[in-house]
């Protein structure tokens, strides 16, 4: 009897295991598409140089100073567009808007006039 909830134990730590190393090669291959979508944009997001800092050190800090940005960090859709989100201040109201998703290929106006329709 212990040696059977001792192997069903094992078995499961081994099935968790696996499941962690899965989601970590996943999200490991979406950082790294990402990545390889910001480069090929040319686009220059702003991040200060480390001393012997490695690029890969480097990819790591872009990656988590997009994500700590919003709740929805910046993405990848399903058409390889990059999404981001966007955020309206309004300093004479002490207020703000969230555009929680708003993809390259939108035009921002269509966001504005939809937002501020009479």
């Amino acid at each position: 009897q212990m040696k059977v909830k001792a192997l069903q134990k094992i078995k499961e730590e081994e099935r968790n295991e696996r499941k962690r190393a899965a989601q970590e090669m996943k999200e490991r291959r979406k950082n790294a598409k990402l990545l390889e979508a910001l480069r090929q944009r040319n686009l220059n997001l702003y991040l200060p140089d480390e001393e012997d800092e490695t690029a890969e050190e480097r990819d790591t800090r872009l990656l988590e100073s997009l994500k700590c940005s919003s709740h929805n960090p910046v993405s990848l859709n399903e058409e390889s567009q990059l999404v981001w989100p966007v955020r309206l201040l309004y300093p004479e109201h002490a207020t703000s808007d969230l555009i929680q998703q708003c993809s390259e290929v939108h035009c921002l106006s269509d966001h504005l006039s939809y937002m501020f329709s009479a």
